[in-house]
């Protein structure tokens, strides 16, 4: 018997190569492992001498801005005065500049700063910035104010602040009202000799929180909620002339004299006439309405007349005067009312002996005949019972 056991055929073990070591790969990472030791004990050690990093002064930053843009655009130099102020339009931490000018013809001009760098509006002629109350919106709002042929625009100033400049609205398109009268802007002198010692006392001096709006908000809502309780469009008008609050409305160098309720567009619902008379029989006159849906006081318009104004109740219209008329030469001024504006109808010219009418939307000027100059002025007369304003409620 055979002692061994045929296994098979012999299998070798497979052979095992010997990896070779890089050394080169080897040298890299040790020189950087080498270098971030370094660097990191350099952290270590040096932390402590290392100068922490400023805060960055937001005030300075935009006041810099600001100084640059005065200084290389001249827009202080030509006016007699100058204002500014600062106030924060559209909320966003950074002030917009206000800058009123002062000479022939008194303007408003607001800086803002908008993609790191600073843009103006247009020159608002004769314009005032005014803190309104949207009854839509319930809130109150920066406006800028101008006056066209008697009427109010509006310009949003949270929207000129981003950039939007000409979003202009007509005040019957925006519901708003005046909303306190203690609010008033904040200005300060600043001149083309001074301008970084002025621009730098106003930075200083500034305050966010001075023109907070909720309260007036608060306060607008009280007052709508009460007029619409009361219903009583007389104890509306009664409220605004003792407090004064035609003041709001207007900039004369008078202080108001006359008032008198009468329905200018005959509608319904008495206007509120407050005038000033001089003793040469000039009228200046602030015209309010009442929407008695929205419980809203509207500013119409103001007129500045010779004598006063002329109705017709048939034709729902009136015309003024601003000159005072001669014999040979008379320009009347003929305008109706609509909804919460006055609106021009006509101007129609006597320069003797040639007669014009001015009309239309270009306001072109045409000749006209003898009747038809007759006919314009028939039927009108002028609108008296105004009361002594200093008597109201005796």
């Amino acid at each position: 018997m055979n002692k061994f056991i045929d296994a098979g055929p012999r299998v070798e073990a497979p052979k095992v190569e010997k990896k070779k070591i890089d050394w080169i790969k080897l040298s890299v990472i040790g020189v950087l492992l080498f270098i971030a030791l370094i660097v990191v004990l350099v952290l270590i050690f040096s932390g402590g001498d290392e100068k922490k990093q400023e805060p960055v002064d937001e005030k300075e930053v935009w006041r810099s801005k600001y100084y640059e843009y005065l200084v290389e655009s001249n827009l202080l130099k030509g006016s007699t005065q100058s204002d500014a102020a600062l106030i924060d339009f559209d909320d966003n931490g950074v002030p917009e500049l206000v800058i009123k000018l002062y000479g022939d013809d008194d303007e408003t001009i607001v800086l803002f700063i908008n993609n790191d760098k600073v843009d103006k509006s247009r020159k608002y002629y004769e314009g005032e910035i005014k803190l309104m109350y949207h009854v839509e919106d319930k809130k109150a709002k920066w406006y800028l104010s101008e006056i066209d042929n008697g009427v109010d625009y509006y310009t949003d100033l949270s929207k000129l602040a981003q950039g939007n400049d000409g979003v202009v609205s007509k005040k019957k398109e925006i519901i708003v009202e005046y909303a306190d009268s203690t609010v008033n802007v904040n200005y300060k002198k600043i001149s083309a000799g001074s301008i970084e010692a002025d621009l730098t006392g106003l930075v200083n001096s500034y305050n966010k929180d001075y023109y907070i709006n909720s309260s007036l908000d608060t306060k607008m809502e009280k007052i709508l909620k009460d007029r619409a309780n009361s219903g009583n469009i007389d104890e509306v008008y009664k409220s605004f002339i003792l407090e004064k609050k035609f003041n709001n409305y207007i900039s004369w160098t008078s202080e108001p004299n006359k008032y008198l309720f009468f329905d200018l567009n005959q509608d319904g619902t008495k206007e509120l006439l407050i005038a000033y008379v001089d003793n040469d029989n000039w009228y200046r006159v602030l015209v309010m309405t009442f929407d008695q849906k929205t419980h809203v006081l509207y500013k119409v318009g103001e007129l500045y007349t010779y004598k006063g104004i002329m109705y017709n109740p048939t034709k729902n219209d009136f015309y003024i005067m601003n000159t005072i008329p001669s014999g040979t030469n008379v320009t009347s001024h003929f305008y109706k009312m609509e909804g919460t504006s006055i609106i021009f109808v006509r101007t129609v010219i006597k320069e003797s002996p040639d007669l014009f009418e001015i009309k239309g939307t270009y306001k072109t000027k045409s000749r006209i005949s003898a009747t038809v100059y007759a006919n314009y002025f028939a039927g009108y007369d002028y609108i008296t019972g105004y009361d002594d304003i200093l008597n109201f409620g005796e």
